[in-house]
């Protein structure tokens, strides 16, 4: 039986130098096609007053607001208000729009 001799590491005397782009993209920016952007700049939207929400939350009824009482609010599309315990994935999003 013949054994596998390939590596996922560059060969002896290769380089092993890591390929970075050109061109990496600036997410902390809004994207001009959906007017989408990142956590941060969602949030102080938040603050400002507007209704913020994710394009991965299918559900437009879904958003988060500043409350009254000054804290993070998440409505539901029920209409129930509740605290919103935000997730890594709601940081890491780059998707968020205003309503």
């Amino acid at each position: 039986m013949k054994e596998n001799t390939s590596s996922p590491l560059p060969p002896e005397g290769g380089s092993g130098d890591i390929i970075i782009p050109d061109v990496i993209p600036d997410v902390t920016k809004e994207s001009p096609l959906k007017n989408e952007m990142n956590f941060y700049d969602a949030v102080k939207q938040a603050v400002s007053g507007k209704k913020i929400t994710r394009e991965e939350w299918a559900n437009k009824e879904i958003y988060c607001l500043l409350s009254k009482e000054e804290t993070l609010t998440l409505h539901k599309a029920d209409g129930t208000l509740h605290s919103w315990i935000i997730s890594l994935g709601d940081i890491a999003g780059d998707d968020w729009f205003i309503i």
